[in-house]
């Protein structure tokens, strides 16, 4: 289910819509609210299913993906999506405190994991890196 989509008007920011999939209201609102104030556009989803559809369809420049969703994980949507050649940058964002897990994560596609609760400096930082024409 897409929850909203907050589409900014510039060309850069069409040309840079950032898929949000998270399933906690608020952080999915927060992220939606600090992107857009960025000049993001943002698309989120509540769970991998649709999120899997969606980016197929119309693939975003960045993915953040929570690891913890209904139906199924974010290492499972992640190897989905590679699986079909989609090669954006994602971060995956976890509170799942383990080693083993940004391992697995990145060997899954992922291009970085970040702990939750996370500094959105930290988040913009990450995003500046891979989009830095639009930060």
């Amino acid at each position: 289910m897409v929850i909203c989509s907050e589409r900014a008007t510039t060309p850069e920011a069409i040309a840079s819509t950032i898929a949000v999939v998270e399933d906690d209201p608020r952080l999915r609102s927060l992220l939606g609210l600090v992107l857009t104030s960025e000049g993001f556009s943002v698309t989120s989803f509540v769970d991998a299913e649709t999120a899997l559809a969606a980016c197929l369809l119309e693939p975003p420049a960045v993915i953040l993906l929570d690891q913890m969703l209904p139906g199924m994980t974010g290492l499972e949507l992640l190897a989905r999506l590679r699986s079909h050649g989609l090669s954006c940058p994602v971060l995956m964002i976890t509170a799942l405190q383990d080693p083993s897990f940004d391992r697995c994560a990145v060997e899954a596609g992922a291009d970085a994991v970040l702990g939750k609760p996370f500094d959105v400096d930290r988040l913009l930082a990450w995003l500046s890196q891979r989009l830095p024409q639009l930060l």
